[in-house]
């Protein structure tokens, strides 16, 4: 009566599943069965295409409905009843096969987790955290909480107090979905914010919409005036590449470089590259 270990899984046929329902319980049960897994999508330098991080997408192998991907299960898993747990279990999972990652290919860059804020109610998540990246041989400056923008909290004095403990110790903490929120400079200047990833909507129609270029070339300036490190995703032609390395950006992720994969599938992706740092000319972004 056991449900398969997600983690072992092979994926394929992924289902969006927007129509499909779940509940907390679902998710519970979820994580107790250990149905959820994650993919990587990487990221890379505009500078040099040198590969230098990761982001961990959540993934649900359900038993019934096959592989979901996060908008069939991810508003209820981020609710306040289960988001600790949901978030704690996916970094868990993260966590040990980044450290697979480090251990197969030597790979040394970052790793990045979305992270709702519902999910930094406790305190002592620090004091979890921090143990979890030792024991999974991950130093604290290559790992980094994204939360998107539409998210940031306004004079939640925990979230704060937790995101400034993390980043105190190394954690880097993203900005994601940069120009679809509402923040003010205000709120994003009293977080301990040091990197900002441009929604892919505006990276995207930067190419033909010059109010997109516009935004994206403000949120470059802006992040690099801040000291902050600028991410453009859904990056997917070679153009959008070499645009945003010339107004300024450092990293971008999208198709052009690599889908959201299976740790398997990022090892055979990384033994493509061109050396083992994945660095290529510049000319090949």
């Amino acid at each position: 009566d056991s449900y398969p270990n997600a983690s072992d899984k092979p994926v394929d046929s992924p289902v969006l599943g927007d129509e499909l329902q779940f509940t907390e319980s679902d998710i519970q049960e979820a994580i107790t069965r250990d149905q959820f897994l994650v993919e990587f999508q990487p990221q890379v330098s505009l500078r040099d295409n040198s590969w230098v991080g990761v982001e961990a997408l959540a993934r649900w192998l359900h038993p019934e409905h096959g592989l979901l991907y996060p908008g069939a299960f991810i508003a209820t898993a981020e609710s306040a009843a289960v988001a600790l747990a949901f978030t704690e279990h996916v970094i868990g999972i993260a966590l040990r096969q980044f450290g697979r990652l480090a251990a197969e290919v030597g790979f040394q860059g970052s790793l990045s987790v979305n992270i709702p804020p519902t999910a930094l109610t406790d305190v002592q998540f620090p004091d979890r955290l921090l143990p979890a990246l030792a024991e999974c041989g991950v130093a604290p400056d290559t790992f980094v909480l994204e939360m998107t923008e539409n998210s940031l909290p306004e004079n939640d004095q925990v979230v704060l107090d937790i995101l400034t403990r993390l980043s105190m110790r190394g954690v880097s903490v993203s900005i994601d979905d940069f120009g679809t929120g509402k923040s003010s400079l205000e709120r994003l200047q009293g977080a301990p914010f040091n990197e900002l990833k441009i929604d892919m909507v505006f990276v995207q129609n930067a190419q033909t919409e010059p109010s997109s270029a516009a935004i994206v070339e403000s949120a470059v300036s802006l992040g690099r005036r801040l000291n902050m490190n600028v991410v453009a995703e859904g990056v997917e032609t070679c153009e959008a590449a070499q645009w945003l390395h010339s107004i300024g950006c450092g990293m971008a992720q999208g198709y052009r470089f690599g889908r959201p994969m299976t740790l398997d599938k990022l090892v055979a992706w990384a033994a493509d590259r061109p050396d083992s740092s994945g660095a290529t000319s510049k000319d090949e972004l």
